[in-house]
């Protein structure tokens, strides 16, 4: 009677597609990136790996901090995406500095009624912040396009979410947005995500 114990599986990246962006479930070290620059330019040596890191609190986890590791790019391409990542720093100071003193302006109009609930405080703050950002969208991101042009480039950037699992379990997972749809396709069918 055979007895052997078969080898254990190999742990793959657990992937979905959620409309333009990847959501990865499980094993982040995992994820399996085209070996060409992920900025589309189809160049395939000379590359410089990037790194995506993110970090979040998240109720009943904690901080939670997480690197998405290897993300190519040729050495033409990288500046632009480097250039990318400050001006979408830039962007995101600028809209909370517009959208934190528009929530608390409107906040307080709101209170001069006295039947303003809590809960709609709560939204409210939220969507002057989007408002914010919608703004800092046309003050800063617009004009580095235009300014900046072929000197700027979209970079793969993530978040982290919290959400349902397959399982039913409350868990974290990571949501990456690949600007360019080509290297987006093959980074789908390298990891065998489908749709």
């Amino acid at each position: 009677m055979n007895t052997s114990i078969p080898p254990p599986l190999e742990k793959v990246a657990k992937i979905r597609r959620a409309k333009k962006n990847f959501v990865i479930e499980e094993n982040v070290d995992k994820i399996k990136w085209p070996q060409e620059c992920a900025n589309g330019c189809g160049q395939s040596v000379g590359m410089t790996n990037d790194t995506l890191e993110m970090s979040k609190d998240f109720k009943g986890l904690g901080k939670v901090n997480v690197v998405v590791k290897d993300i190519p790019y040729c050495q033409e391409c990288y500046p632009r995406i480097k250039t990318g990542k400050t001006v979408n720093t830039i962007r995101l100071v600028v809209g909370i500095i517009l959208g934190i003193p528009l929530g608390v302006v409107l906040i307080i109009q709101q209170y001069q009624d006295q039947s303003t609930q809590f809960i709609l405080c709560g939204f409210i703050f939220l969507i002057s912040i989007l408002i914010g950002y919608a703004i800092a969208w046309l003050l800063v991101k617009l004009p580095a396009k235009l300014i900046l042009g072929k000197h700027f480039a979209e970079p793969i950037s993530g978040n982290l979410i919290e959400e349902k699992k397959a399982d039913g379990k409350q868990g974290m997972s990571i949501v990456l947005t690949i600007p360019n749809k080509d290297y987006a396709a093959k980074f789908a069918a390298l990891n065998g995500v489908v749709g």
